[in-house]
């Protein structure tokens, strides 16, 4: 059974690599000015900020005023009509290198589970951007980072960061070092799912639900779609229960798993609708054939 399941990992990891060639990659790079200022822009917050890590003293933490700084730095190198671009990417590479500088340094393991909560989010949201921009170029824009999803999406953040820090104060038998690992794993898992979704999909991967067909939109049933219709929403839904567990929220865990299931249950009802209308008999033979990823939802039965 293992085996069964390496070989089919390493072929879906083949097929990923295959569609990612890396010369059409290399030229998108060259040719890509919105590219190069988000890639420009987060390494910059990397490097600046690291840098002033190595030179900190006991009174100035350098590596928070670097983060500061970085951030419009790299905004009037881009210029400003690149602002929204280069504001995001800076801000997310700037976040992921303070939360793996702090989870190194410090000797309180809470607050080290903590930044490496931080570092995986910004991972996240980074990658959304970078994978669209490499696998559906003409869907690219400033909100592919997924930072103004919604205020819902925040509101969720902010009380499990609450949750967190009030379990820390009052009930730290409630976090556990071997529980924040399992959550990582599945992180790491909804990450990686979901991104191979994102590749798999030839650009039909797209963060707004299609509501007409495109003129080269085609019915994707290989790769990770040949295990699960809908691997974006399970990879997104795996990551965002990883992130609880990670943090020992029990209390989170369960509104994220409940509000979660509801949305993406509204979600793919509506996204199959719109499938169905789009390729007919051959989506529904699909639907029939691959399960659809996500415990109890059912989807569109025409």
């Amino acid at each position: 059974m293992w085996c069964c399941c390496f070989n089919m990992g390493c072929v879906v990891l083949r097929d990923s690599i295959m569609r990612l060639n890396l010369s059409n990659t290399l030229a998108l790079f060259r040719n890509d000015i919105v590219l190069q200022h988000s890639l420009f822009s987060a390494l910059f917050s990397v490097i600046v900020v690291s840098m002033a890590y190595m030179f900190r003293m006991e009174r100035w933490k350098l590596e928070y005023v670097a983060f500061l700084l970085s951030i419009p730095t790299s905004v009037l190198v881009c210029g400003w009509r690149a602002r929204w671009n280069a504001l995001q990417a800076s801000l997310l590479g700037g976040i992921f290198t303070l939360s793996l500088l702090c989870a190194y340094s410090t000797s309180n393991l809470y607050l080290s589970i903590f930044a490496w909560y931080f570092a995986c989010m910004a991972i996240f949201h980074y990658g959304e951007f970078l994978m669209t921009a490499l696998t559906n170029r003409s869907d690219l824009n400033f909100s592919s980072y997924l930072l103004d999803h919604s205020l819902a999406y925040w509101e969720a953040a902010m009380i499990s960061w609450l949750e967190y820090a009030m379990e820390v104060r009052f009930l730290p038998l409630l976090k556990s070092v071997t529980v924040s690992y399992i959550g990582l794993v599945l992180i790491i898992s909804g990450e990686v799912l979901r991104k191979l979704a994102m590749i798999h999909a030839n650009g039909g991967f797209t963060h707004v639900i299609a509501i007409a067909k495109r003129p080269k939109h085609k019915l994707v049933t290989s790769g990770v779609y040949g295990f699960v219709r809908h691997p974006g929403y399970l990879g997104w839904l795996v990551w965002c229960l990883g992130t609880q567990i990670m943090l020992c929220n029990p209390i989170c865990f369960i509104l994220y798993l409940l509000i979660g299931w509801n949305f993406f249950n509204e979600r793919i009802y509506w996204e199959e609708r719109y499938l169905t209308s789009f390729f007919g008999a051959e989506y529904i033979q699909y639907r029939r054939n691959v399960p659809l990823g996500i415990p109890f939802i059912k989807g569109y039965e025409s």
